[in-house]
């Protein structure tokens, strides 16, 4: 298993993205760790993460076969001492390498 398998694997499992494309949300808390529901309709369809404190939250979306708490857990886990999740950054990179 290589660092890019990973970070496939990781795409797979769950969606986050730096913007909004649907949905309503409260207001996030300033603190690293602190999120929000995201929610449409009245469902909810994901949450909004703060992965560092007073930074911009991320958009995380549930995967295939993961709850929106543990997509949540992983965004976490991978993070390091960037907003994005160290799993993203190294898909960037190796994507824009080629």
């Amino acid at each position: 298993m290589t660092v890019v398998d990973d970070a496939q694997r990781f795409q797979r499992l769950l969606q986050r993205t730096e913007t909004i494309l649907i949905g309503e949300h409260g207001r996030v808390a300033a603190a690293k760790g602190r999120w929000t529901p995201l929610t449409d309709g009245g469902e909810v369809i994901g949450a909004v993460l703060r992965t560092r404190t007073g930074v911009k939250p991320l958009f995380v979306s549930i995967g295939h076969r993961v709850s929106l708490e543990t997509a949540v857990h992983y965004v976490m886990a991978c993070d390091t001492r960037y907003r994005l999740p160290e799993t993203t950054r190294w898909a960037h990179h190796l994507a824009s390498a080629q």
